[in-house]
């Protein structure tokens, strides 16, 4: 298996450009193969591209 970063790098490009049905599928996907929690992805640098509200400060 990848590492985790290259994992969450490579899934995270396709969830950034997918609508919401395929993110679902995308972060059910993650669970299968990794084992982690849906939220484990969400709060890796590759599931998320926005920058938080502190950033806006």
């Amino acid at each position: 298996m990848a590492t985790r970063k290259e994992l969450t790098r490579a899934i995270g490009e396709r969830y950034i450009s997918s609508d919401r049905a395929e993110k679902a599928r995308i972060l059910d996907e993650f669970v299968i193969i990794t084992g982690f929690h849906r939220h484990e992805f969400l709060r890796s640098p590759g599931g998320r591209k926005r920058p938080c509200a502190a950033a806006d400060l």
